[in-house]
């Protein structure tokens, strides 16, 4: 009786051990749903983001790249860009301030390199100091990125060095920084 009970334990943790180890390879072997790849390029999810790497530089996104083929980045605008040593990233008074924020925020996060420097600013007079920059500041060495909030349109235009994204600026950024990286071309 006592070598019966002895056995039932054993096959009781056994059986506890085969499903916990079967839960850790299935947790590790499946779930590709927080992996995609794009080309040459492998994106994971981690904390509600798209990442990937690129030449060493983690990149971070909302949407990924399959989702923005259709928005049209004018190449001189990632000419602009990708040749700055400095530029602006800028958004006019809005009552979406908190998301214009968190989308420069990316992506000057995303556009800034060793050899670029990224400056946040606001196109509006503001009593934190924040450096007061529109699209009239734009050079050909200092370009500007102008977000707008607009829910009806989503585009990307280049004018007189000032590059307008107007429409869901958080995609619209991601479309950009894809564009400078050669992800999306």
């Amino acid at each position: 009786m006592k070598q019966e009970k002895n056995r039932s334990i054993i096959y009781i943790a056994v059986f506890i051990g085969l499903i916990m180890a079967l839960s850790v390879i299935g947790f590790l072997w499946g779930g590709s749903e927080g992996k995609y790849r794009y080309g040459k390029f492998s994106f994971y999810y981690e904390n509600g983001q798209w990442k990937t790497n690129v030449d060493g530089k983690i990149l971070v996104f909302n949407i990924l790249p399959d989702e923005l083929q259709n928005i049209t980045v004018p190449q001189e605008a990632i000419d602009l860009i990708s040749d700055a040593k400095m530029l602006y990233i800028t958004y006019e008074k809005s009552d979406v301030a908190e998301e214009l924020a968190v989308a420069q925020y990316k992506l000057g996060i995303n556009i800034e390199t060793d050899t670029r420097f990224v400056v946040n600013s606001l196109a509006y007079e503001n009593e934190n100091n924040v450096p007061v920059i529109t699209c009239s500041n734009a050079t050909d060495l200092v370009p500007v990125i102008m977000m707008k909030r607009n829910e009806t349109t989503n585009s990307i235009t280049l004018n007189n060095n000032c590059i307008t994204l107007e429409g869901n600026v958080n995609m619209l950024a991601d479309r950009i920084v894809y564009s400078i990286y050669g992800i999306v071309k």
